[in-house]
């Protein structure tokens, strides 16, 4: 097993100075008719993610059966979600999950962007919560 496909590990040997494994692959679950819609939403989204970060777009990214993988890839994930992406048994549910995350995780970005934007400004923050500045909307208090 080279780890083209999703696979489940069985029995660890260490008797050599490296391990070896046993595993047997795990199909995923057949497509649902309506995941072509739930797959569009996820490439735009991503799309408007990659936007956000500066990065460019490559169309041929999205051009796999299994495109949860490549958008989960580049999503702005913790290792934990990561895995868990990899356990969902099937497209439909790996999309899904990536669609609720971006449907989060951009929003956020978004008012990260818009708060650089303020801090690269003259220094006055009419919209920042004075308490943060030391009371006053100016970076320099007194």
């Amino acid at each position: 097993m080279r780890g083209e496909q999703r696979f489940r590990i069985g029995s660890v040997d260490d008797a050599l100075s490296y391990l070896t494994a046993d595993g047997t692959y795990v199909p995923d679950q057949p497509a649902d008719p309506d995941d072509s819609d739930l797959r569009e939403r996820a490439i735009t989204l991503h799309m408007k993610l990659l936007e956000l970060g500066g990065r460019t777009l490559r169309p041929s990214l999205y051009e796999t059966e299994h495109v949860s993988y490549a958008l989960a890839h580049n999503a702005g994930l913790e290792n934990v979600q990561k895995q868990h992406v990899l356990e969902l048994p099937s497209e439909g549910e790996r999309l899904r999950y990536l669609v609720t995350h971006f449907e989060v995780f951009i929003p956020e970005i978004e008012e990260k962007e818009t708060l650089r934007r303020k801090v690269q400004s003259n220094g006055h923050f009419r919209d920042f919560p004075p308490e943060l500045l030391g009371g006053t909307g100016d970076i320099y208090p007194g």
